[in-house]
């Protein structure tokens, strides 16, 4: 199997560019992201460029499903060989001066609790040797 990188948060600045640095270096990408329209499209992107792309349409804030989350990752390409780890918060303000607590409060299962409950978090599962890459 080839080397993979899981992209959480697979939307169209940032995510998008971390997929495309990664698929340059022969790796196959999975794309997480709340929308399934521009995921899938951004999936087709990486298939017209020969890449391997498995688009995964999910909400990181249900903390409940991240299990099976990480299990529906394996199934497709078996253990991460790299992440991004980088979800954006449903209704959180992009000016920081706009942000309450409540926005704050709003985004920390996103933020905090998602990846932890999901195995694919674990050592065991994501090569150490790749995560934090520059």
């Amino acid at each position: 199997m080839s080397k993979s990188i899981g992209v959480f948060g697979a939307g169209p600045a940032l995510g998008r560019a971390v997929a495309h640095r990664y698929a340059d270096e022969g790796y196959a990408v999975v794309l997480v992201a709340r929308h399934a329209e521009p995921l899938e499209g951004l999936a087709r992107e990486f298939a017209s460029r020969g890449t391997a792309a498995h688009a995964i349409t999910a909400d990181l804030a249900d903390t409940a499903a991240v299990p099976r989350l990480a299990a529906q990752i394996r199934a497709q390409v078996g253990d991460l060989d790299a992440l991004y780890y980088g979800p954006s918060g449903s209704g959180v303000p992009a000016a920081p001066s706009a942000l309450t607590p409540r926005h704050l409060e709003a985004f920390m299962p996103v933020a905090l609790y998602s990846w932890p409950r999901s195995s694919a978090g674990s050592s065991h599962t994501c090569s150490n040797s790749t995560m934090g890459r520059s």
